[in-house]
C-alpha cells in the first residue's frame, strides 16, 4: 500500500471488510476560478455556478446503478461557497474521482508503537476563543457553536502508508465511515475514523428514496471499558448533552425538509454511540424523496453538516470564521461514496490531513459551545478526542 498513486480504501463495517478502489478513470479536484483533470493533467477555467450546474444534474440513484465506485471529498469550505460566502481561490473545494477497479483488502496487525507528537492549542490560547463564542451566545447570534482547533501530529519515521497499515489493522476501532484516499497531485493524504453520517440513502422503490442523516452531538471520556455502560447511561440523562443533541435535531429535520419539501420525520431521538475512548449521543432523522433528486440539492440543504456548526448555521459560521482563524480544510467536510446500492455521506470528524512529503499533519478536533458549557470542560473534551484518535498509532501522544 505504499504506492503515491490516487487510490481510496474504505471500511464496510456490515461486512467487515475493506476494499481499496484504484485507477482512476476520472478524476476531477475543483476550485474557485478553475478545475483540473487529474488523470490528463490539464487545466480548464470554471467557476463555482459552473460546478453547481454540472452537480445538480448528479441524481445520487441513475437509472441504473453505478458499476464503478465514486468518490467525492468535498472541503469544508465548499459550504461558505454554497452560504453565499467567499474562499480563495487555491481552495482545493472538492476532490471527485470514478474508479476502475475494486478489490479487498488485508493489513497485517502492526505493533501500533509509534512516536507522535502533538502540538495544538493551550488553554490560556484557546480560552479567549471559548469566551468569545460565549459572548455569541448571550448576545443571541447563536444556540449553539461548535469551536475546534487544528492539532500539529508528527510521526517519526513514518510514512502515510505505514499510519494506513495500523489503522486498518484494527477494524474493532474504526468508525462507521472509516476511509483514506490518497491524493498526490494536493500532497495530501486523507485518513478518517469517522463514526458520524451527514446522508445515507436507499432505494424505496423505482420513483423514490429515504435519506437518513445520523448526527452526533454530547461527549463524555471513557478510559476504562468495563465503565462504559455506566458512563452511557451518565451521558443518556445528562441535560448538558442532551440540550446539544437536540438543537441539531431541529437544525437537521429543517434541513431535510428544504430538499424536496416533505416533512422530515425523527426516527430515534437519543441512542448511545462508541468509539474508542469516548461515548457520543446520537439521532437518526429521515425523510423520503424522488428518485431523480441530485446531490447538488442535498449538498445544498445539509452541507456543512450542522453537528460542526452550530445553529443558526449561516451566523455559527460567520463567527467561527472569526474565532477559530485557520482553515479546517476537508476536516468537518464530506466524503460521498456513490456504488451499486450505496449513496452515502460521511461527516469528515477524527480526521487526519496527511502531508505526504513530511511525515505530519493536521487533525483538528473540538466541540460544541453552548450557554451551559465550562471553559476546561470543553478543553479537556476536545483533547480527548486528539487522543481518541491519535491513541491507535501510540500509547500516547508525545507533547
Amino acid at each position: 500500500m505504499g504506492e503515491q498513486t490516487l487510490h481510496s480504501l474504505f471500511y464496510f463495517n456490515k461486512t467487515q471488510s475493506i476494499l481499496k478502489f484504484s485507477r482512476p478513470s476520472r478524476a476531477w479536484v475543483y476550485y474557485r476560478d478553475k478545475k483540473i483533470d487529474l488523470v490528463k493533467q490539464q487545466v480548464f477555467a470554471s467557476d463555482t455556478q459552473q460546478l453547481e450546474n454540472y452537480f445538480s444534474k448528479l441524481p445520487l440513484f441513475g437509472q441504473e446503478l453505478r458499476s464503478r465506485p465514486r468518490v467525492i471529498h468535498v472541503n469544508y469550505n465548499y459550504g461558505h461557497i454554497l452560504l453565499k460566502g467567499s474562499v480563495g481561490p487555491e481552495v482545493p473545494l472538492l476532490v471527485d474521482i470514478e474508479y476502475e477497479q475494486v478489490e479487498p483488502v488485508h493489513f497485517k496487525t502492526s505493533s501500533n508503537d509509534f512516536r507522535v507528537h502533538v502540538q495544538g492549542p493551550r488553554v490560556e490560547e484557546y480560552a479567549p476563543r471559548f469566551q468569545k463564542c460565549y459572548e455569541a451566545l448571550l448576545r443571541g447570534d447563536s444556540y449553539q457553536l461548535n469551536l475546534t482547533a487544528p492539532f500539529v501530529c508528527k510521526f517519526e519515521e513514518q510514512n502515510f502508508s505505514q499510519l494506513i497499515n495500523s489503522f486498518f489493522s484494527q477494524p474493532k476501532q474504526l468508525g462507521a465511515y472509516a476511509h483514506a484516499t490518497t491524493i498526490p497531485f494536493l500532497n495530501l493524504g486523507l485518513l478518517s475514523n469517522s463514526p458520524e453520517c451527514l446522508f445515507q440513502a436507499s432505494l424505496l422503490d423505482d420513483r423514490s428514496i429515504k435519506l437518513l442523516s445520523m448526527p452526533i452531538k454530547g461527549t463524555l471520556r471513557v478510559s476504562d471499558e468495563s465503565e462504559r455502560k455506566k458512563i452511557n447511561q451518565q451521558l443518556f440523562h445528562d441535560k448538558k448533552n442532551q440540550n446539544e443533541l437536540f438543537i441539531i435535531i431541529d437544525l437537521i429535520r429543517n434541513d431535510l425538509s428544504k430538499i424536496e419539501r416533505p416533512i422530515a420525520k425523527l426516527v430515534a431521538k437519543k441512542i448511545p454511540l462508541s468509539v474508542p475512548g469516548l461515548a457520543h449521543l446520537a439521532s437518526i432523522i429521515s425523510v423520503d424523496l424522488s428518485r431523480h433528486v441530485s446531490i447538488a440539492q442535498v449538498l445544498a440543504a445539509l452541507f456543512p453538516g450542522g453537528s460542526i456548526t452550530g445553529a443558526p448555521k449561516i451566523r455559527t459560521m460567520q463567527i467561527l470564521e472569526s474565532v477559530e482563524n485557520y482553515d479546517r480544510g476537508f476536516y468537518t467536510g464530506s466524503t460521498i461514496l456513490m456504488w451499486q446500492k450505496m449513496a452515502a455521506a460521511s461527516i469528515n470528524i477524527r480526521t487526519l490531513q496527511f502531508d505526504l512529503n513530511s511525515n505530519s499533519g493536521i487533525y483538528g478536533a473540538g466541540g460544541a459551545i453552548t450557554l451551559q458549557s465550562e471553559m476546561l470542560t470543553e478543553y479537556e473534551e476536545m483533547l480527548a478526542k486528539v487522543e481518541s484518535f491519535v491513541g491507535m498509532f501510540s500509547l500516547g501522544p508525545q507533547r
